[in-house]
């Protein structure tokens, strides 16, 4: 106690069990030295009469005994968040331009306020939105805005329900001096009457509202519900005509109406907070695809480097640490010189001079390990530097095959690598340097939150393709009718199909026994022929898709000691009446990171070749330059 009246104390922890003295005594003294203290009250029973007669007097949580010690830190760490919170709503309010003590809770003006008290009103509200505009965490956030809720308008409760974009119901996510007993028992949220009603008519719920038809049917039923969660009245947040959620306000402690006045500003005040929320989401969202593409991108074998124009580490992967022996946290945000002095020499003279190496092959002084590093430019629209890309290999491990191959193959991978990462690059790089004084332009935000995620996409993808080519196949295969995966395949790409105004055809025979086969492998393989296909026909077409049982060897086939076992075998036939294929470009399909296309990594015929060969099957393509491409796959019916 004397600590309190000696300095400012900012939170105080109450245990239920004190020596001489019950708990409650103690938070009213406390109270009565420091009106507005923020507490934590520790208890065995946090729904007992004790705790309940806490959270009625105000205090702000009850933590379990015992307590873990992260739960008990998350408590306080929210506590003072509050109460930062409270100090910079009441330094708004103060008229006084000397500092108070002790921060005043900030109150809105009874009455119809006077032209002075709006403007207030309006830089309170500016001043609220600053505060709170920056919290991400959606928790956090919805407590920080329930407690300024509770403060301006002096509430005694409040609650917060959000619609869950899976299930479209309304949840209950924060709430300030409710008791959740009385929730206790409900399956599902039990407010749905509210809810429609808000949608329904797009105001404020008011019980104290006299045009209100209290005793009609649906006022009844809604009635019951607001009892239940202990509220006056409801307001709707409303993002661009949608419901996305609503905030619950009991009574005020004066045990006065909301004037007018207070009830335009709350209205106001809600369209706010529904974008905070909304955008707090979309935040969170990007920011969840951001942990994923870096999952993915640390999953790779290889090591892989990314560097500014200055030379400055952006990304290490797990990879590199393990071959170069170094920790991602020391590294990043240093110059690539902390590397070695192999790669400074490589990336500078790739960032200087514009030079791109392809599997250039060195010892490493450090490790004396026998690399393969391979770099390229990444460049902005405009074709200035903007960092460089350096994708590296153990060679000590790696069978030698010929030079002349490999190099070609390490410069298409680093090329295709770095046309990959660059363009999201640019475009994710672009907005981010506008976001800061764009922020306020909600078209602005949108637009930034939609291409930011569809550019993460896009290096899911490469990261994803480069993943699935470098790891070892494992092939799962049981008998099943491979009539049916097709079938599956032609339904998800119908859609696309009929949009480029391509008939799909088929005409399938009875196999010989049903084709053992890896399921999910081979829809990823069928994917990318249909893909290949639907590409080669944008003005539209036919795609014919068939099968037929045959034996090998047979002189049709046209299979030269491919590895397919004599025997029953299941061919499947994908023709287009698309562009076709140059002829110069024919022994080239299945070469990784060989395309000739705009877009795209150069993985996919590689890919679906390697899922086909794992089955012990084949593939062939032929095609005319002016008729049209024709892809077909062998399967043996006998056991892989």
């Amino acid at each position: 106690m004397n600590a309190l009246v000696e300095r400012p104390v900012d939170l105080v922890i109450i245990d239920e069990f004190l020596e001489n003295s019950d708990c409650v005594s103690i938070f009213d003294r406390v109270q009565s030295l420091s009106p507005g203290i923020t507490c934590i009250m520790l208890a065995v029973q946090p729904k007992s009469d004790l705790a309940r007669e806490m959270w009625a007097k105000g205090a702000y949580d009850i933590v379990a005994k015992p307590f873990d010690k992260d739960i008990l830190l998350a408590s306080v760490g929210r506590a003072l968040e509050r109460f930062h919170l409270r100090e910079r709503l009441a330094a708004v309010e103060s008229a006084s331009t000397q500092k108070p003590a002790r921060p005043a809770p900030l109150r809105m003006p009874y009455g119809e306020p006077s032209v002075t008290q709006r403007h207030e009103m309006l830089d309170s509200l500016r001043k609220f939105l600053k505060a709170v505009t920056n919290v991400s965490e959606p928790d956090r956030l919805y407590s920080l805005v329930l407690d300024a809720v509770v403060e301006m308008f002096m509430i005694n409760k409040a609650a917060l329900l959000l619609c869950c974009e899976e299930t479209q119901q309304m949840g209950m996510k924060a709430a300030v001096g409710l008791d959740p007993v009385g929730l206790d028992g409900y399956g599902m949220a039990p407010w749905a009457g509210v809810v429609s009603w808000l949608r329904k008519y797009d105001q404020i719920l008011n019980l104290d509202d006299p045009d209100v038809q209290m005793h009609s049917e649906e006022m009844l039923a809604i009635r019951k519900e607001l009892d239940l969660l202990q509220a006056r009245m409801c307001v709707p947040l409303v993002v661009r005509g949608r419901l996305i959620g609503v905030l619950c306000i009991g009574k005020k402690v004066t045990g006065k109406q909301l004037s007018e006045a207070e009830l335009e500003f709350l209205y106001l005040l809600s369209q706010q907070v529904a974008a905070i929320i909304e955008n707090a989401k979309r935040h969170r969202a990007v920011f969840v695809q951001k942990e994923r593409f870096e999952g993915i991108l640390q999953g790779v074998t290889s090591g892989l480097m990314a560097t500014d124009s200055e030379g400055c580490l952006i990304v290490f992967n797990n990879a590199a640490e393990q071959i170069l022996g170094l920790k991602a946290s020391d590294v990043v945000g240093q110059s690539i010189q902390r590397a070695g002095s192999i790669f400074a020499d490589v990336v500078f003279r790739t960032l200087r001079e514009g030079k791109s190496f392809c599997r250039h092959e060195v010892v490493d002084p450090a490790t004396r390990a026998f690399l393969g590093i391979s770099t390229s430019l990444l460049t902005d629209p405009g074709g200035k530097p903007i960092g460089a890309v350096v994708l590296f290999t153990d060679l000590s491990t790696v069978t030698r095959r010929s030079v002349g191959d490999t190099d070609e193959m390490w410069e298409r991978c680093a090329l295709s690598l770095a046309h990959g990462i660059k363009n999201p690059l640019v475009a994710i790089r672009t907005f981010t340097q506008l976001f800061p004084e764009s922020y306020a332009d909600e078209k602005f935000r949108e637009e930034f939150s939609g291409i930011a995620i569809k550019e993460i996409d896009k290096l899911d993808t490469v990261v994803e393709q480069l993943l699935k080519f470098s790891q070892p196949l494992e092939v799962k295969s049981s008998p099943e009718d491979i009539h049916s995966l097709l079938e599956e395949e032609i339904d998800q790409i119908a859609e696309r199909a009929n949009a480029q105004n391509v008939t799909l055809q088929k005409n399938f025979e009875v196999a010989n026994g049903r084709t053992p086969f890896d399921r999910s492998l081979l829809k990823e393989a069928l994917a990318h022929i249909f893909n290949n296909a639907l590409e080669a026909m944008p003005s539209g077409g036919t795609l014919t898709v068939s099968t037929r049982a045959t034996h090998y060897p047979d002189s049709q086939l046209e299979l030269q000691d491919n590895g397919v076992p004599p025997g029953a075998v299941t061919e499947i036939s994908i023709a287009d009446t698309g562009t076709g294929i140059a002829p110069e470009d024919i022994p080239n399909l299945f070469r990784p990171f060989h395309t000739s296309k705009v877009k795209g990594m150069g993985l996919g015929l590689s890919i679906s070749r390697r899922i086909i060969r794992g089955h012990s099957g084949e593939i062939m393509i032929s095609s005319d330059k002016s008729g049209g491409t024709l892809v077909k796959i062998i399967l043996p019916q006998g056991a892989t």
